[in-house]
């Protein structure tokens, strides 16, 4: 056996204990292609179909509930699924290049989700209010 193999804390008889079995809470490994999918989900693809969506309830609906409604839904649902994804893959990070935490995602969740409702109400309100006049 060459130097470079041996660890100086260990004897070469003795065998390196088998690693912990991951429980049902751990989290199973993600490819990075899915948290590549997850991050273009929530930066990319989410953000450029509220804001789509959200012109089309402003300047062209012209009913309480239509497709741009629908296309709004799922852009947020994209967002929500694409920064759970990439959080399972244990690529995520915050803005300041820490490891996402539990924590951080919750509240990244809370703000998104309290948000894209306030906004869905704005545009509906606005739409409305062009619907009677």
């Amino acid at each position: 056996m060459s130097t470079s193999q041996l660890d100086p804390h260990t004897h070469p008889g003795q065998k390196k204990p088998a690693p912990a079995p991951q429980s049902e809470t751990d989290p199973r490994p993600i490819s990075p292609r899915t948290a590549v999918i997850g991050g273009l989900l929530w930066m990319v693809a989410g953000p450029m179909t509220l804001f789509m969506s959200a012109l089309a309830l402003v300047l062209k609906a012209d009913s309480f509930w239509t497709a741009a409604d629908g296309f709004y839904v799922a852009g947020l649902a994209a967002m929500f699924v694409g920064r759970w994804l990439e959080f399972r893959s244990g690529a995520a990070e915050t803005e300041d290049g820490k490891p996402l935490s539990a924590r951080s995602l919750y509240r990244y969740y809370f703000l998104l989700g309290s948000t894209g409702l306030a906004v869905w109400l704005a545009a509906s309100a606005i739409r409305m209010a062009r619907l009677i006049h």
